[in-house]
């Protein structure tokens, strides 16, 4: 109060390279006479009049973190008792800004938190290990389940019956117990409305206020499932052999493709596609996609795969681009035309 502004604005910072930062690095609290402290005194310093000045560093694990500065009008030096009372309440003020500023970065880190947990899309409950009871639930969660944040709260997952098969239940709590996380077990849970919804559980235990808890994130994989349940479905029972490959390698394949191919199951999947292909072909598959996909229209192309055994067997495939596991990928049809090429 009663001092400009422009010498506030002057005190109120000192950049680290300033000469006035040099004084309160050294870790020894300063006072002098103003015109004996070194310093440029600009227009708005001169101008206060100060005659006598201090400068208190303010430490925190012997770190200078910020300083008192006092100037006296009238005097010419600063007190000895007064200087005690400076350096006294400078050693304990740096405790109290690490404090608040620890308990700031806290209390932003904590929304933080608290927005992801609330928008995160899958479902997420915190429950107590000892009894199972929940104490927190995400909207996704609650969705998911088709309860109530206050049907929900301290009640366990048995008294909701939520579990379609207890014995996953009691699988899940062994494993966690045994290996303190479960990572993306499928089990079947029930829904207030006795739905039944197949769900994708990872959980993990935490420390919460000081009692273990496990914090339990669900994904719905229903339709995903159902879907690949219907695809299994059609493509067993089609003539045409059938596969889907994400990133030119495959990721599904009928028994139909393993018949034209020689090869089982495990040996096709992650496979690249074009390492069936006869080298001479490479060229014209991979030109019957890049048409397909590009003018989202289908070119049907013929070509040779080598099999298991060596044999030559012509093919005639159709590509089309789709979503599989909610990633872009290409289903392709081929018919054996081997006999007809003979």
């Amino acid at each position: 109060q009663g001092l400009s502004s422009d010498y506030i604005k002057y005190v109120s910072h000192y950049d680290a390279d300033s000469p006035d930062a040099g004084i309160i690095k050294a870790g020894k609290a300063a006072y002098k006479k103003y015109e004996e402290t070194g310093l440029a005194l600009n227009e708005a310093l001169s101008g206060e009049g100060l005659l006598a000045v201090g400068m208190v560093p303010i430490k925190y694990e012997g770190e200078v973190i910020a300083c008192i500065n006092v100037g006296s009008h009238t005097r010419e030096s600063i007190p000895t008792l007064g200087r005690d009372c400076l350096e006294t309440i400078a050693s304990q003020i740096g405790s109290t800004i690490a404090r608040i500023t620890m308990e700031d970065a806290l209390q932003q880190s904590e929304e933080k938190f608290s927005k992801a947990f609330r928008t995160i899309p899958d479902g997420i409950t915190i429950a107590t290990l000892k009894e199972g009871r929940f104490i927190e639930m995400n909207d996704a969660a609650r969705r998911l389940t088709g309860y109530s944040r206050e049907e929900m709260l301290g009640k366990t997952t048995v008294e909701l019956r939520l579990w379609n098969n207890e014995e996953d239940r009691d699988r899940l709590f062994q494993r966690l117990t045994e290996k303190e996380k479960v990572r993306n077990e499928e089990v079947v849970l029930r829904t207030k409305s006795g739905e039944l919804r197949d769900m994708l559980v990872s959980a993990e235990i935490i420390d919460v206020l000081g009692e273990q808890c496990f914090i339990t994130v669900m994904t719905d994989v229903t339709e995903q499932k159902q879907s690949q349940e219907l695809l299994e479905s059609v493509s067993h029972s089609s003539p045409l052999a059938i596969y889907i490959a994400q990133d030119e390698k495959l990721g599904y394949i009928n028994p139909q493709f393993q018949k034209i191919t020689g090869f089982s199951k495990t040996e096709l999947l992650g496979r690249e596609l074009l390492s069936l292909v006869a080298i001479e072909d490479i060229d014209v598959v991979k030109s019957s996609m890049v048409f397909t996909l590009r003018e989202a229209s289908s070119y049907p192309c013929e070509y040779r795969i080598l099999n298991k055994t060596g044999q030559i067997k012509w093919v005639m495939q159709t590509v089309a681009p789709i979503h599989y596991e909610g990633r872009e990928a290409i289903l392709g049809n081929l018919m054996d035309i081997t006999e007809r090429k003979y």
